[in-house]
């Protein structure tokens, strides 16, 4: 928030009849609180401090046991919950609040690195959802 000092003069005159004019003049200084006004720079220096508390809460599982059968079941699971999980071996996971990189072998390893979440969910709490979810579908974790 930026300050600054702001006058006000106002004059008032008064004419009556019977009796001389008269004028008044009223000067008021405040300062006057405004938002800071957003910039460039202030949007860069939010997202690298964003960046630096997601650094912060990464966190990376992973999962052995991740057939194709068991990734396809794995997409299907997710879908029902919103969450897209592409068809490619690497990407993005993006949903509830929670975003997170992928990486799988085509084989039998999958890990799970979560980059982003909502301040009051634990990251515990996200892992054991998606150990839970991973075993429900076939996987084991590591």
């Amino acid at each position: 928030m930026d300050t600054e000092k702001k006058t006000t003069t106002t004059t008032t005159t008064t004419e009556r009849p019977d009796r001389e004019t008269k004028s008044t003049t009223t000067t008021t200084t405040k300062e006057v609180t405004r938002p800071r006004e957003v910039t460039e720079t202030t949007i860069e220096e939010e997202d690298k401090a964003r960046s630096w508390r997601n650094r912060q809460l990464a966190s990376t599982i992973t999962f052995k046991g991740i057939s194709p059968q068991v990734f396809e079941r794995l997409k299907q699971k997710l879908a029902g919950q919103g969450i897209d999980l592409p068809s490619t071996n690497s990407g993005m996971i993006d949903g509830s609040g929670i975003k997170a990189e992928y990486s799988w072998d085509g084989a039998e390893n999958l890990s799970i690195e979560i980059l982003k979440k909502p301040v009051f969910l634990p990251t515990s709490v996200i892992t054991k959802g998606i150990q839970s979810t991973i075993q429900e579908c076939g996987g084991a974790s590591t």
